[in-house]
């Protein structure tokens, strides 16, 4: 049975994929040395180096058996490029907002904001029927909802070309040439991630 630190560890950390470090997701279930990793990973203007790697992989294995960890780790490499459209959606639709000054959202982000909750429950890594299964749905769908409050915040902020915006998870700078940098380095970041999830390191 995943221990539930580390069941926790594995689900935050994916959101923390979805909403990305400008979407302010900043979850304390994660060791902070961790979050601090995955974001300079993920940052537009982010890095990583073997050091990092080595470093977050330390941490992840203090945290369960082998056999769990591949598991939580596993579903995260599986889901990537399911974060990355997503996240890349809804920057796009932040852009949109932004040049049209009013709230817009592109089609690909509608479509997955109707279905993402779904797909990953109906993806869960535990077997149906344990409790492992019902925790995690109950889980992500309480931390989905958080996330998505996050991304209607950055929304409106676009919409009404604000320098700031507030967040469930506090305030963040925002403005257009931001919002461009991070659609400019999307492929770089995602890049990083999965070599940071991947326990070998690979230059």
């Amino acid at each position: 049975m995943m221990p539930h630190n580390l069941k926790r560890f594995g689900l935050l950390a994916f959101l923390l994929l979805i909403a990305s470090t400008a979407l302010s997701q900043q979850p304390s279930n994660i060791p902070p040395e961790a979050q601090q990793i995955m974001r300079q990973t993920l940052a537009e203007n982010g890095y990583l180096t073997e050091e990092m790697h080595s470093h977050f992989w330390q941490i992840v294995r203090s945290l369960g058996e082998e056999e769990d960890i591949n598991t939580g780790m596993t579903f995260l490499k599986s889901n990537l490029q399911l974060t990355k459209t997503f996240q890349t959606a809804t920057w796009e639709s932040m852009l949109l907002s932004w040049e049209s000054n009013e709230l817009r959202r592109t089609d690909d982000l509608i479509i997955m904001m109707d279905n993402f909750e779904d797909f990953i429950v109906e993806n869960n890594p535990f077997p149906q029927g344990t409790s492992n299964h019902s925790e995690f749905s109950a889980a992500f769908e309480a931390e989905y909802r958080n996330s998505m409050r996050s991304v209607e915040a950055f929304l409106t902020a676009a919409a009404n070309r604000r320098s700031y915006v507030t967040t469930p998870n506090g305030g963040f700078p925002l403005s257009k040439d931001m919002i461009q940098r991070v659609l400019d380095n999307i492929d770089s970041s995602f890049s990083r991630i999965d070599r940071l999830f991947d326990p070998q390191w690979r230059d």
